[in-house]
């Protein structure tokens, strides 16, 4: 999960340099989308296979938007899903163009993962 929280600080720190165009592509990069699939086999999966109930909203959050930045849509929903009903202000404050309405932002990125997940059921 680490990298993600890196990628999300550096995203915010370039975004204010004014690298705007630079960065919108950054999370569908083959580093940053194999940190972020890492993440969700290695940390998520294991975590739901054991049902855990201890999951960290800050892991999620990160891992949610990473996914739904790279448009694995479906995943994303996964994540949003064990979420539940909350939300930490990072990443999304850190990546949103008006930092202050970073809930607009997450609900967003969380109604469209969702209604993809839900007309877009995974074949088996």
């Amino acid at each position: 999960m680490l990298p993600l929280y890196t990628y999300a600080r550096s995203y915010w720190y370039r975004r204010q340099r004014g690298d705007e165009l630079l960065v919108r592509q950054e999370w569908t990069k083959e580093h940053i989308l194999r940190d972020t699939l890492r993440a969700l086999e290695g940390w998520f999966d294991h975590a739901v296979q054991e049902s855990s109930p201890v999951r960290s909203v800050l892991d999620l959050s990160h891992l949610a938007h990473a996914l739904w930045a790279a448009h694995h849509f479906q995943d994303a929903a996964r994540v949003f899903t064990a979420m539940g009903p909350y939300a930490t202000s990072e990443p999304w404050r850190y990546v949103s163009d008006t930092p202050d309405k970073w809930r607009e932002d997450f609900v967003r990125a969380r109604t469209q993962s969702l209604s993809y997940a839900r007309n877009h059921p995974p074949v088996t």
